[in-house]
C-alpha cells in the first residue's frame, strides 16, 4: 500500500498506521477533504483514491486489510455537480450565487477594497428579436469568453443575468477599471462578434464604482446598479463612474 502513496505523504502514512496499531479502533478510513486521496501509478502519474484500512487481532498477531478503490468517475462526478452549482450554463462564467460567495471569499482573506463593474450589452433584444435566440445565445458566450480573456485573470467575472455581467476588481482604483472597459469596449468596436453565419456589432452600457474595505457588498451592488441604469437611460454605449462622469464607449447599439 505504500507504493501508492506520494512519497512526500509516505512518514505521515506510517505515522498513522503506527497510531492507529495503538488505538482501540477496528477500522479507518485514509481520507483527506472529499474522503479520496491521491494515490501514485505506477507511471508517476496521480490517481484519485479511497482507502480504509480494518485492523484483525489473531492471537498475538495484528493484521492490516486495506481495501483500495479507484474514485476517478465519483471525484469527476462531484467536480461537474460542483461546476454546475457555480458557473452559468450558458457562458462558463461564476453565476450570481457563486460571484457573491467569491467576494466573500476574498473579503475573509483580508479584503483591501476593490472596484466593481457591471455591464449590459445594448438593445440586446433587438439581437434576439431579429436573429433568433439561438444566435443571441451564441452572442452571449462570445462576449462572456472576450470578457473574461480581458479581466479574468485580474478579476472575478461572472454572469449577472440576462445580458448582464459582473466583474470586481481587487485592489483596484475606478481609473484603472475604466481603462480596461474602454479597451474591451474599444475591442467589440474593432472585432464585431461572428456568431454562427453572422457577425454582430454590440457596444455595451457599463457601471463602476470602487467599493472601500468593510463596505457591504449588497451596498456597492445597489450603487453599481443605479450607475449602469444612468448609462442606459443616458442612451447607452456609456459608462458611468460612480462621481457620474460619463464617458463615450464607442457606437450606441447592433
Amino acid at each position: 500500500m505504500e507504493s501508492l502513496i506520494p512519497p512526500r505523504l509516505r512518514d505521515a502514512h506510517a505515522n498513522s498506521l503506527w497510531k492507529f496499531h495503538q488505538s482501540c479502533e477496528v477500522s479507518r478510513p485514509m481520507t483527506s477533504r472529499g474522503g479520496v486521496i491521491k494515490g501514485l501509478r505506477a507511471d508517476g502519474s496521480l490517481v484519485s483514491l479511497s482507502i480504509s484500512v480494518a485492523k484483525v487481532q489473531d492471537k498475538s498477531q495484528t493484521f492490516f486489510v486495506a481495501v483500495i478503490r479507484d474514485a476517478t468517475a465519483s471525484v469527476q462526478q462531484q467536480e461537474e455537480l460542483r461546476r454546475l452549482a457555480n458557473n452559468d450554463h450558458l457562458t462558463g462564467l461564476l453565476n450570481r450565487r457563486a460571484f457573491i460567495d467569491r467576494v466573500a471569499e476574498v473579503d475573509a482573506q483580508g479584503g483591501t477594497g476593490g472596484t466593481l463593474a457591471i455591464f449590459d450589452i445594448d438593445h440586446f433584444k433587438r439581437i434576439n428579436d431579429h436573429y433568433g435566440h439561438p444566435i443571441g445565445d451564441q452572442v452571449l458566450a462570445a462576449f462572456a469568453r472576450r470578457l473574461d480573456e480581458r479581466v479574468g485573470q485580474e478579476a472575478l467575472t461572472a454572469r449577472w443575468g440576462g445580458e448582464e455581467f459582473i466583474s470586481f476588481h481587487r485592489d483596484a482604483t475606478e481609473w484603472t477599471v475604466t481603462r480596461a472597459i474602454k479597451e474591451f469596449s474599444a475591442e467589440l468596436q474593432f472585432a464585431p462578434i461572428e456568431a454562427g453565419e453572422v457577425t454582430i456589432q454590440v457596444s455595451i452600457s457599463a457601471g463602476i464604482t470602487y467599493r472601500p474595505p468593510q463596505e457591504p457588498l449588497a451596498a456597492a451592488l445597489e450603487r453599481v446598479d443605479k450607475l449602469l441604469y444612468l448609462a442606459k437611460h443616458d442612451g447607452r454605449g456609456r459608462l458611468v463612474m460612480s462621481d457620474q462622469v460619463v464617458m463615450r464607449l464607442g457606437k450606441n447599439g447592433p
